[in-house]
This record gives structure tokens, C-alpha cells and sequence, in this order.
């Protein structure tokens, strides 16, 4: 009894150590990514992360057979779609860009996030820089993109995490 209770508990920990991150003794967990016009949509109630419906069919892997990639997708989607719910709640509102970002900021701090990165446009990039002022307890980081085909971000990072 004692023995099939242990090979229980043991497939339930190597099920579960799929799921999480793995990430080398005392490196950082990567920054979750959430795109700023997605947020803003979903305070303004135009997008609902609530449904399977509309989150499905903007949240779709690209198929690949790496399992523990798949795994720390779904894991992110989850935490994405979390983020993305709060702000909902947080709606109908009708925010600029510095206010979506500001809404985003403090849901990830709400979810224990150590860093998140904003995907914007250019545009949205520019204007962040001039206005966006952080909130105590929080670094922001406005990288240069350094390839023409890599997006504009803006990088979080929650101290004391």
C-alpha cells in the first residue's frame, strides 16, 4: 500500500516538473511577453481573455515536437491570459497608451511576476519613452531594437522579487 502510494506521488512529480520553467540554479525565469494593443483592448471590453473562444484563436502554438517548449507555452499562456483578465476586470475604460501599460504593470506585480516585456509599436514605443513614469518598486528599460525584425519592447523588471 505505502509502495503504490509512493510510485503515485512520484509520477505526480515528474507529471508536474513538465509544467514548470526550468531555468539553471539562479538564472531568472524569462520575461513573460504581453503585447500592449491586446491589453488595451481588453480594458477597453472589445476583447474578452475570459472566453475560449477569443483567447484561442489569438494564443496558437506554433506546432513544434519539443514537449517541454509546449509545456512552458501553455505555462506562459496561462500567466499571459491571467494579466490580461485582471485588466479586463479592471475595464470598460478608455486609456492611452501610458495608462494600458501603467494597468499591465501593477497586474503583473499583483501575479508575482519578476519581469515582463510590453510588445508595442513603434509609435507606442516613442511615446512611452516621453510619458511613462515608473511605479515604485519598478525598473522599465526601453531597449533600441538592434534587427530590423525585431519588435519594440518595453521591459520590466519588478525589484525586490
Amino acid at each position: 500500500m505505502k509502495r503504490r502510494f509512493f510510485l503515485k506521488a512520484l509520477l505526480l512529480l515528474a507529471v508536474g516538473s513538465l509544467f514548470l520553467p526550468h531555468t539553471p540554479c539562479g538564472a531568472a525565469a524569462p520575461a513573460v511577453r504581453i503585447d500592449l494593443t491586446q491589453a488595451l483592448q481588453a480594458i477597453s471590453h472589445t476583447f474578452d481573455p475570459r472566453s475560449d473562444t477569443q483567447w484561442g484563436a489569438r494564443n496558437k502554438p506554433i506546432a513544434s515536437g519539443e514537449l517541454p517548449w509546449m509545456a512552458r507555452h501553455a505555462f506562459n499562456a496561462e500567466r499571459i491570459r491571467s494579466i490580461l483578465t485582471e485588466v479586463y476586470y479592471k475595464g470598460p475604460q478608455r486609456l492611452g497608451n501610458s495608462g494600458g501599460a501603467l494597468l499591465v504593470i501593477e497586474a503583473g506585480r499583483s501575479k508575482s511576476l519578476t519581469e515582463l516585456d510590453l510588445m508595442v509599436s513603434k509609435a507606442a514605443f516613442l511615446e512611452l519613452q516621453r510619458t511613462l513614469k515608473a511605479p515604485p518598486g519598478v525598473r522599465l528599460l526601453f531597449p533600441e531594437p538592434q534587427d530590423l525584425k525585431e519588435e519594440f519592447r518595453v521591459n520590466v523588471r519588478y525589484e525586490n522579487r
